[in-house]
């Protein structure tokens, strides 16, 4: 009498499941968390250094749908970093992607997000304080060994007017320098089609400003931003 064996109905679930992703990574090269039936919005986050404060806590932004309507200004559930109303000037940002479609890797085991944001600030000419790092040395009969360490000190010095550029993680702007920023602009590169995306600064004695679409400056020279408000839609 031949035996029979048994394949659990699990096992047979997973493997089909293994299959049509695979099937499905081949045809698009593209890993989207999506796949896996997880059906994570796609989000931004965000975070701000502050005077007086430092970073701050982070915001986050989730996707959509546009037809559900968009306000005229900032409100609950778009991302909002700063202090707006408070005096306060931001002096850096921070912004990153989450959840957005990746390629590369394995069923998504070291993949990279295709989409990149990217975001520029200005801060205007002035004098500012700034920390400057010497190195000190361990010597022998004036011969530089190795580093032993650094002495800060701090300098003020002019600064023109500079623009500052960050993208996926990285900082725009400058900390413990006390220089505010006093313009920003906002893009996203590789995007899934159909994602538009939003922005409106809090200019320090005006308030909010309308929204603007991706990669337009916004702010004006003189006046310091208080706080930024990001949102995205998905257009169906």
């Amino acid at each position: 009498m031949k035996k029979r064996y048994l394949i659990p109905l699990s096992l047979i679930l997973m493997l089909t499941m293994l299959f049509s992703t695979n099937t499905a990574l081949a045809q698009t090269g593209i890993w989207d968390a999506n796949t896996f039936g997880l059906n994570l919005p796609y989000q931004i986050t965000g975070q701000a250094h502050i005077q007086n404060i430092g970073w701050d806590k982070t915001s986050t932004c989730q996707t959509y749908s546009s037809q559900y309507g968009i306000s005229a200004f900032p409100k609950e559930g778009d991302l909002i970093i700063g202090r707006p109303g408070q005096s306060l000037r931001v002096e850096a940002v921070v912004f990153s992607l989450q959840n957005f479609p990746k390629s590369g890797g394995f069923l998504g085991i070291g993949a990279k997000t295709i989409a990149t944001i990217n975001y520029e600030v200005t801060t205007p000419a002035g004098y500012y304080v700034v920390e400057v790092k010497t190195p000190t040395y361990f010597t022998v009969l004036g011969v530089k060994l190795w580093q032993s360490g650094t002495i800060t000190t701090y300098e003020t010095r002019y600064n023109s007017k500079t623009t500052y550029y960050g993208y996926d993680g990285g900082m725009a702007g400058t900390t413990g320098c006390s220089k505010p920023i006093q313009t920003f602009r906002l893009w996203l590169t590789g995007a899934p089609n159909g994602i538009g995306i939003q922005y409106s600064v809090y200019i320090e004695g005006l308030g909010w400003t309308g929204w603007a679409s991706s990669n337009t400056d916004l702010g004006i020279d003189g006046r310091n931003i208080e706080a930024i408000s990001v949102r995205f839609l998905t257009y169906i």
